[in-house]
Order: structure tokens, then C-alpha cells, then sequence
């Protein structure tokens, strides 16, 4: 008895309706649209400027350029605080499971353009590389580490 979309039972064994490369493709797709809506969220609520929302994206032990995002916390307030406007774009970004101590986690890497409109009238732009490592944290994918350098345009 087969339905379509489904299984087939045969000699009582159950087979799965897609093979085990669909299985997989399903899995990659899966995966590229979870880091995808993390990322989004990341840069929306960074242009956003919604400071506990945003940190809530990261791992309680994340790093950003080997700090602790914990430890940051008032440079991002202070930044949000002297900013009208920020315009973050991430751009080219690759992803590949990660490798060693966390297999679980993905990294992430690509370009980003940050252009920020200050109180004062200034409105520099930036640009460089940036990577991210993403793991498994209660249930939800979060940021656990961030690199980045770039230079002002």
C-alpha cells in the first residue's frame, strides 16, 4: 500500500518516502535556512539597536574578537546610545559544520558594510571580513564566537 508523499510498507517493513541523499539535501536546507534566520535577526536587531534582544542571539561564555560578549556589553550601549542610524550588511556569507571540539556547530564566514549615522553628523563606513561560530544552546541556535576586522571607507 503506497499513498503519495508517504512511505511504503513492504513485507510489513517501513521504507522512507525520500531516499537517504534527499534526507540529506532536506538536512542541508534545514540547516542553511536556521543559520540564515539567525543571521537576519542579528543584523535587524543590531540596526535595530535592541540591545537585550540582540544579546540574547549569543552563547552565555560567546566571544566577540576574544572578549567575552558579556564584558562588552556597556561598549554596546555606549555605541547605541551615540548612533541615529546603523545599516549592517552581511554579504558572501559561506557556512560549513565545524570541526574539532564542537561538531554540533557551524561556522560561518563572509563580509560585512557597516555604515553609522552618529548624533554629531559623522556617518563613516566600514568594511571587512567576519566569521561566527554557532552552536546548540537550549534548544535554539545561538552565537557562541565572532571575529571580525575591517577598515574605515
Amino acid at each position: 500500500m503506497t499513498a503519495k508523499g508517504t512511505g511504503e510498507i513492504d513485507n510489513g517493513r517501513a521504507r522512507p518516502a525520500v531516499s537517504r541523499g534527499q534526507a540529506e539535501k532536506i538536512r542541508i536546507l534545514n540547516t542553511a535556512l536556521r543559520i540564515n534566520a539567525l543571521l537576519d535577526q542579528y543584523t535587524k536587531l543590531y540596526n535595530r539597536k535592541e540591545l537585550g534582544r540582540f544579546l540574547a542571539l549569543f552563547t552565555d561564555d560567546a566571544t566577540e574578537n576574544g572578549s567575552r560578549v558579556t564584558s562588552l556589553v556597556g561598549d554596546y550601549k555606549k555605541l547605541f546610545a551615540k548612533t541615529k542610524r546603523i545599516d549592517l550588511r552581511l554579504e558572501g556569507l559561506t557556512w560549513h559544520d565545524n570541526q574539532g571540539k564542537d561538531r554540533n556547530g557551524f561556522r560561518v564566514q563572509g563580509k560585512f558594510v557597516g555604515i553609522y549615522t552618529y548624533k554629531n553628523g559623522t556617518t563613516p563606513r566600514y568594511t571587512g571580513k567576519i566569521a561566527f561560530r554557532l552552536r546548540q544552546d537550549r534548544g535554539n541556535l545561538k552565537i557562541s564566537s565572532l571575529v571580525y576586522s575591517f577598515q574605515q571607507r
